[in-house]
């Protein structure tokens, strides 16, 4: 994940432990800093799909496995191990999934990545129902 990110022009750092995102980088111009959340399969598609839960933890874990809140991540990153090739999407939906021809359809990586930050740089210029500007994420 790293060195897409790097590769196509956005510096990119390993999050710490503990923290609801994975990768902190650079979403250009207008973006500013983002936050994802990686999540990995080595599975073989369900049926036709590959699909991916979003949550939390684990479920050996005191808190067990739990949802993800508004404002833990800016964009998930889905990542098909067997195909070597990841899809972006903005945070919202709990679940995720997608057939081997999207995942390894032609610059699918890319526009997803530019999709997702539109939909980031969108989300931060709407002010939330208090007119105030939601504030850009920790550095």
């Amino acid at each position: 994940m790293l060195s897409r990110l790097l590769h196509w022009g956005s510096p990119a750092h390993p999050a710490g432990s503990g923290l609801p995102y994975d990768i902190i980088a650079h979403g250009g111009r207008g973006v500013g800093l983002i936050c994802l959340q990686v999540k990995t399969t080595t599975q073989p598609p369900r049926g036709r799909r590959y699909c991916f839960a979003l949550r939390r933890g684990f479920h050996g874990s005191a808190h067990g496995v739990f949802a993800y809140r508004a404002g833990d991540f800016d964009i998930a990153a889905f990542v098909s191990l067997a195909l070597g090739r990841v899809l972006f999407r903005p945070f919202g939906q709990p679940t995720f999934s997608a057939t081997p021809a999207e995942f390894a359809a032609p610059e699918a990586e890319q526009e997803s990545f530019r999709s997702a930050l539109a939909a980031v740089r969108a989300r931060r210029r709407t002010p939330p129902a208090g007119g105030v500007p939601a504030p850009p994420p920790p550095a």
